[in-house]
């Protein structure tokens, strides 16, 4: 990369500090050298990055009243580029900037154009403004990119590109068998992942005499119904919910888990099962077009139908009975986590589009 180019580039990010995702994203470019700026309704720092806090702790009324703010700040800092994350809030937010001369990215992660546009007109309407005004745009998958086109973006301005996964940290384990089949979860505790198919699974599969033990990573709105009903079943012994976990945690869950499950659906790039075919745990998800991308059923995993608790755990016995070669598919799944959503080469992609748009 020409150093000269990123040290004398400014760019501005416009999302929810507080997201994973969105810091990973952020802190690749300081880590490049460029000068980043952070417009964010959220009280989160991304270190290296000039933090810009916008919000008034009043929930989605601050992606209105924060407009003048956003406005001054963009002045102030003069970007080559302002980088929009999330469509629907954070567009909303960045609407009085399509006036201005700055060229705008805007990337959609999911929800923001698969649900909030059909929940909401005036939703419908910002994420329709920002695909139309924006310079360039990404979706985190082929399924956003129909998506976005259809509400109105210009296809031929739209880049598909994965949320990547970091390979040489997401690595398998040299061994995870053993007499205890172990199953993960890590969607959020809400509504739109299903995470009680999960425990019903698991009550159907305990039932048939298998050892067993489920991790339900996550928090939310359901987390407390979730507890209820794992101690109805009197399934303690057997299902945890540790709540959100640290990196190094998580990573030994992946790699100790023969099974990664999610009943979401709906998801963008779903980056939990990205991480758990780099670490070799065998995929077991709804059948979605988010999971229909990087799972063929019966070969690297199993899709099952949505809110199919019985399908959830009768695949899961198929993967204890030995019927599914799970070395074979792990050895697969690592590969296509390597060819298509390495985090470094997804990163490369995104800094060539900055160029094409700032050049």
């Amino acid at each position: 990369m020409d150093s000269s180019f990123s040290y004398r580039t400014v760019i501005c990010f416009m999302g929810d500090s507080a997201n994973i995702h969105f810091q990973k994203w952020v802190r690749y470019f300081v880590k490049q050298g460029y000068e980043t700026h952070c417009i964010t309704c959220s009280r989160q720092d991304v270190e290296g990055s000039t933090m810009h806090y916008v919000g008034y702790g009043i929930g989605k009324a601050d992606y209105v009243l924060a407009m003048p703010r956003v406005v001054r700040i963009v002045r102030q800092i003069k970007p080559n580029l302002i980088h929009i994350h999330f469509l629907s809030g954070y567009g909303l937010l960045s609407l009085p900037l399509f006036f201005g001369e700055r060229p705008l990215i805007g990337t959609a992660w999911g929800s923001d154009v698969l649900i909030a546009p059909a929940k909401s007109h005036i939703a419908k309407q910002v994420v329709k403004i920002v695909l139309k005004k924006s310079k360039f745009l990404i979706a985190v998958s082929p399924q956003l990119k129909e998506v976005m086109v259809n509400l109105g973006a210009d296809s031929d301005k739209v880049a598909v590109l994965p949320i990547g996964v970091d390979t040489k940290v997401f690595i398998p384990a040299t061994n995870r068998d053993g007499h205890l089949l172990k199953v993960l979860s890590l969607n959020s505790h809400e509504p739109v992942y299903n995470t009680g198919d999960v425990i019903e699974a698991v009550a159907e599969v305990k039932s048939q005499g298998l050892a067993i033990k489920a991790v339900l990573v996550g928090k939310g709105s359901e987390t407390e119904r979730l507890r209820a009903r794992v101690a109805s079943l009197g399934l303690d012994d057997c299902i945890y919910l540790p709540g959100r976990v640290p990196l190094q945690k998580l990573l030994t869950l992946l790699q100790e888990s023969q099974v990664y499950v999610s009943m979401a659906s709906s998801a963008g790039t779903p980056v939990a099962l990205l991480e758990a075919m780099a670490c070799g745990a065998f995929p077991i998800v709804t059948d979605i077009p988010g999971h229909r991308e990087w799972i063929e059923s019966g070969f690297n995993g199993i899709l099952v139908s949505q809110g199919s608790a019985h399908l959830l755990a009768e695949a899961i016995l198929k993967v204890a009975d030995g019927s599914i070669d799970r070395q074979k598919a792990q050895v697969h799944n690592r590969k296509l986590v390597l060819q298509k959503a390495d985090w470094d080469s997804c990163m490369l992609d995104a800094e060539k589009i900055y160029r094409e748009v700032t050049g």
